[in-house]
C-alpha cells in the first residue's frame, strides 16, 4: 500500500490524498470544538472531541501507540504490568467510557430535540452522517464486486469522497453548534 507522498497517482485510493484530507478534516474538529466551545463546557461535552478525535485515528489508518481495541482487554495490561503504558492506555479507556456516557446523557437528548427544532448543526450532522454511511456502503460494494480498472477507481474516488464530504460536514456541524449551555 502507498501512500499519498507516493505520488498523486493514488489520489483517490485508501491512505491516498482524499483520506487524508478527510483525516485532516477530522484532526480538526476536536481542535474545533475547543476553540468553539468555552471552557466549562469541555467536560459536559467531552464525547464531541473524543470521538472526533477517533474517528481522526480511525481514518489515518496508522498504529499509533496503544489506542487500539487492545486497551480493552485483560492481556494487555497483564503484558505491560504497573507501567506508564498501562496507566496511559487505562486513562484512554476512562476517557473513552466518558465520552461513552456523555453521549448517551447529552448527545441523544441533544439530537431529539434537533429532530424537533432543526437547527443548522443538526441537518450537517445527518448530512454528514448519511454521507458516511454512503462512503462506507460503496467501501464494502466494491469489496463484493471485487471491482477492477475503471470501475474500482470510480468507486474509489465515490467512496473517499463521501468520507471526506462526512468530515467537512461534521467540521461545520460542531462550528455551528451552539456555544451556550445545552438544556
Amino acid at each position: 500500500m502507498t501512500s499519498f507522498s507516493g505520488g498523486i497517482t493514488n489520489w483517490n485510493q485508501e491512505n491516498g490524498g482524499i483520506e487524508w484530507l478527510s483525516f485532516v478534516l477530522l484532526l480538526l474538529c476536536p481542535l474545533a470544538f475547543f476553540i468553539h466551545q468555552p471552557p466549562t463546557l469541555w467536560l459536559l461535552l467531552a464525547h464531541i472531541p473524543v470521538f472526533t478525535a477517533l474517528l481522526a485515528k480511525r481514518e489515518a489508518e496508522r498504529d499509533w501507540w496503544i489506542i487500539d481495541e487492545r486497551l480493552l482487554g485483560g492481556e494487555f495490561y497483564a503484558a505491560q504490568g504497573f507501567s506508564l503504558t498501562a496507566i496511559a492506555g487505562a486513562l484512554v479507556v476512562a476517557v473513552v467510557l466518558l465520552g461513552l456516557a456523555a453521549l448517551f446523557l447529552r448527545g441523544v437528548p441533544a439530537c431529539w430535540r434537533g429532530l424537533r427544532d432543526r437547527p443548522l448543526w443538526f441537518i450537517l450532522f445527518v448530512a454528514g452522517g448519511l454521507a458516511g454511511a454512503m462512503g462506507q456502503g460503496l467501501e464494502e460494494l466494491a469489496e463484493m464486486r471485487q471491482a477492477t480498472g475503471a470501475e474500482l477507481w470510480l468507486l474509489e474516488v465515490f467512496e473517499e469522497g463521501t468520507e471526506a464530504v462526512f468530515a467537512f460536514l461534521l467540521l461545520l456541524s460542531i462550528l455551528a453548534g451552539p456555544r451556550q449551555k445545552p438544556t
